[in-house]
């Protein structure tokens, strides 16, 4: 966990993970697009937000709802805990991200394009993830959010007790 300021002059070497947890991580100047992707592409790990790199452990916590995403403007990195979707990083999944979101089948696309997957293009993948961010964040800015177990886990538990649950002669006879 990163408090404070960090600075990194022209080359970015990470052998370890930056957790930004809920903020914002600005990197300004000198690094390659690709090295900033790289980074997330190694922390987002598949949607786990656990892997070596740029991560969150909040959105580690809530996967199906929060990411880490990013913006160029000029030559600052803006990277920021957000809900899955919010493709200008306002902290809101609204139309104005769904009219960010390039053309289907852009390649070499990024966050603020809508490559919410960080596969490097925007896809039927990415629509889903948009319309996912959208419905579960109810219009709610990240920032007046509480972290908090996300509605997405809560769905989950609910399917998974019955599983828990070992039946015998119609009563329940053991349940975790």
């Amino acid at each position: 966990l990163l408090s404070g300021e960090l600075e990194i002059e022209s080359q970015m070497t990470n052998t370890g993970t930056i957790d930004i947890a809920g903020g914002t991580l600005l990197l300004d100047q000198g690094l390659a697009a690709g090295t900033v992707r790289s980074e997330l592409l190694a922390g987002f790990d598949n949607g786990t937000w656990l892997g070596a790199g740029i991560t969150s452990s909040l959105a580690a916590a809530n996967p199906l709802e929060t990411a880490v995403g990013y913006k160029l403007v000029g030559t600052q990195y803006t990277i920021q805990y957000t809900w899955i979707g919010d493709a200008n990083l306002d902290g809101v999944v609204n139309a104005a991200d769904l009219s960010a979101m390039s053309t289907t089948g852009t390649t070499n696309a990024d966050w603020f394009n809508g490559d919410f997957n960080y596969d490097g293009v925007v896809d039927a993948d990415d629509y889903a993830m948009y319309m996912l961010g959208y419905t579960l964040s109810r219009g709610a800015n990240i920032a007046t959010t509480l972290a908090e177990p996300g509605i997405a886990a809560m769905w989950l538990l609910a399917l998974a007790l019955p599983l828990a649950c070992v039946v015998s002669g119609g009563v329940v006879t053991n349940l975790i």
